[in-house]
């Protein structure tokens, strides 16, 4: 005899979407435009639509949130200050293999560590981003990360990351816990 499957125990979790507008694309390609090499111009490109995106993530759900963007390092990355934790924003245009490429530099580097490291999939086609986990640093297997071939990046399975969003946004509402959650760690 088969034992009754509950609804908590069985759910689907779905990846959430953020439709973008027509002036994150202006501003998107303006931030853009001062990259050194085509590749690193249409990074630069994701990685802003990604933060524009994420910032109206939160904007929607946390509207009391105090949020600073960081452009600084957009061709490899985009970082995001919310409520004092700083988000690294990892954004690809497909995560079909399942894993995601984190530049090394920005792990190892204490100055560029992050509260939260957010893996997001950008699809300019059809207008949308999707925000697909976070992984805090305390979560990082010890000695586990993997290189790509060109070394310049750490390959990270998206398995990894809590698809669950509403865990992050407890974190970002309780200020305390930055306390609890280094942005290193321990490498």
């Amino acid at each position: 005899m088969s034992r009754p499957v509950y609804p908590t125990e069985s759910r689907l979790i779905l990846p959430d979407a953020v439709w973008l507008e027509p002036e994150q694309f202006a501003w998107s390609s303006r931030m853009s435009e001062t990259a050194r090499t085509e590749g690193k111009q249409w990074q630069s490109y994701l990685n802003a639509l990604a933060l524009q995106g994420l910032e109206h993530w939160f904007r929607d759900r946390l509207p009391q949130a105090v949020i600073e963007p960081d452009t600084g390092y957009l061709e490899s990355v985009g970082y995001l200050t919310v409520n004092g934790f700083r988000v690294c924003v990892i954004t690809t245009e497909h995560l079909l293999d399942e894993v995601v490429p984190i530049p090394c530099f920005v792990l190892d580097k204490a100055e560029l560590g992050a509260h939260f490291y957010v893996a997001i999939e950008v699809s300019e086609e059809q207008e949308e981003l999707i925000i697909r986990g976070v992984l805090r640093p305390d979560q990082f297997p010890s000695d586990e990360w993997m290189r790509s071939v060109n070394e310049e990046c750490y390959q990270f399975p998206l398995a990894w990351f809590d698809a669950e969003l509403h865990h992050w946004l407890v974190y970002c509402r309780v200020s305390h816990l930055d306390r609890l959650i280094s942005t290193n760690s321990g490498q």
